[in-house]
């Protein structure tokens, strides 16, 4: 007599065995950033197998990082195609280190597309992680990835970068008081007249101390001569007690 209590076991070893059914649900984690966002590049591939092959045949190391001659050879080869989000990444199918930590490492995934033409799509495609994790979301994360990567803004009256006013609001009047350039790289006087009346009016100042960034607002760019200027940003941050006010920064990195 056959015990199909012992069958059903069997079936059930079998299926986990080859990774069929429902025993092929995902193992591993998802990246801490789900989203490819639209100016973040991606690889996107036309199916499963090519996004396997693609990384693990063709994201090969030179130097510790991608081979680039072998990486075009691949998106040949598999039809993949450089491009960017946004996607929402739902399954990881296979992460590949190139070199320790967390920035060597890129994911292949299972995605649907969440917006555009791409909405509600599946797409199947590969990131590097933790470059999308990194990757900034919005104008204030963008602002602070190149000006205060820790959100704080240092302010010395002798370098004359920073003025602090009395609400963002008029922060923002400074700004939008300032007319634009109109000949690049030329001395902008009136620029410059336009900004110190404004910056008297909406009652700022040169500022000291410390302050947190918490939003960005409008910005002009004050040119001041051939590759010479100003780039002032309206912004609101938050003083060393506590107190919310407004700040004129000039985020000019040349």
């Amino acid at each position: 007599m056959i015990d199909m209590k012992k069958v059903v076991i069997m079936a059930a070893c079998l299926l986990v065995g080859t990774n069929g059914g429902y025993a092929s649900a995902q193992t591993e984690p998802l990246p801490t950033r789900t989203d490819v966002p639209d100016d973040f590049s991606m690889v996107h591939c036309p199916n499963e197998a090519a996004t396997r092959t693609m990384l693990r045949d063709f994201y090969v190391k030179d130097k510790g990082w991608i081979d680039i001659p072998t990486f075009f050879k691949g998106l040949e080869v598999t039809g993949c195609k450089q491009l960017s989000g946004p996607v929402e990444i739902v399954e990881v199918l296979e992460r590949k280190s190139f070199r320790p930590g967390p920035s060597g490492i890129h994911v292949a995934f299972r995605s649907m597309g969440s917006s555009g033409d791409l909405k509600g799509d599946q797409i199947f495609g590969i990131v590097h992680e933790d470059g999308n994790n990194r990757h900034p979301r919005n104008a204030l994360d963008r602002w602070k990835q190149t000006h205060a990567p820790d959100g704080m803004v240092t302010a010395i009256p002798a370098d004359k970068r920073v003025y602090v006013c009395p609400s963002s609001k008029a922060a923002m009047n400074v700004v939008a008081a300032i007319p634009p350039v109109r000949r690049k790289g030329v001395n902008q006087p009136l620029q410059t007249r336009a900004k110190n009346t404004a910056i008297k009016a909406n009652g700022c100042n040169w500022a000291t101390g410390r302050f947190r960034v918490t939003a960005v607002h409008n910005a002009v760019f004050i040119s001041l001569g051939d590759e010479v200027g100003e780039y002032w940003h309206a912004l609101t941050a938050t003083d060393g007690r506590g107190k919310t006010v407004g700040i004129l920064h000039d985020s000019d990195i040349m």
